[in-house]
C-alpha cells in the first residue's frame, strides 16, 4: 500500500535522507541526531512516510497523546 504524503513533507524527507539525518532501517527510518522540525505532524510525517496528525500520533511513556497533555496543560 503506497502511503500519501503532502509534497513538501515528502521533499523533506528526501532532503533529510540525502543529509544521513534519517536513515532508512529496514521498512523504517530513523533520525541520527536531533532536527527541529516545524510541527509535530511535520514530524510525524516525514518519519511515518505518510500524513500524520502529531498531535494524536505522539504519545508519551504513560500512552498519553501530545493532545491530551496539550488540553490538560490549557484547562
Amino acid at each position: 500500500m503506497k502511503r500519501v504524503m503532502i509534497p513538501g513533507y515528502a521533499q523533506l524527507r528526501d532532503r533529510l535522507l540525502r543529509e544521513g539525518i534519517l536513515v532508512e532501517e529496514g521498512d523504517h527510518v530513523k533520525l541520527t541526531k536531533s532536527h527541529l522540525f516545524d510541527s509535530p505532524s511535520a514530524a510525524a510525517s516525514v518519519l511515518s512516510g505518510g500524513n500524520k496528525n502529531g498531535r494524536t500520533e505522539w504519545r508519551d511513556a504513560a500512552g498519553r497523546t501530545l493532545k491530551e497533555l496539550q488540553e490538560q496543560t490549557a484547562s
